[in-house]
């Protein structure tokens, strides 16, 4: 009889399309379970995030010295309400400029070469992977 895994996922990775590949009967291969990669990466986000917490919320609507992160993949920079942006951001997004993996990598990286003027006082993810665990952990803050 073949013994059956089982993965406790959180739910904010319900959504993510999970593939398992089975063993043969002949006593194949372990099972790759694509699961187990997506909680790590969920993981790794969810700690790279601690750097912002400091500043940042990741409850909706809830401001802090920065704007709240939940759904901040698809918004348009400098428009969260009830937070005070810098010129600067404001510019950037009525510039039509909108938050996604590409505008966030590149202001993470340097949030005051990539927006001169904006008031973010983080110096930066220099970490390429933490980088984009980050990206994908900012991609499960949002409403269902």
């Amino acid at each position: 009889m073949k013994k059956m895994k089982f993965l406790i996922v959180p739910a904010a990775l319900i959504g993510f399309v999970f593939s398992f590949n089975t063993a043969s009967a002949s006593g194949g291969e372990e099972p790759v379970h694509e699961a187990e990669q997506h909680v790590h990466i969920f993981e790794e986000g969810a700690s790279v995030l601690k750097k912002c917490r400091a500043c940042h919320s990741v409850v909706e609507g809830k401001n802090m010295h920065g704007p709240s992160l939940f759904g901040v993949i698809g918004r348009v920079p400098g428009t969260m309400d009830g937070f005070r942006y810098s010129p600067a951001m404001t510019a950037f997004g009525e510039a039509g400029n909108v938050w996604n993996a590409e505008t966030l990598s590149t202001y993470l990286r340097n949030p005051r070469k990539a927006i001169p003027g904006n008031r973010m006082g983080f110096p930066g993810i220099k970490d390429q992977d933490d980088l984009e665990n980050l990206l994908h952990y900012l991609e499960t803050l949002k409403a269902e």
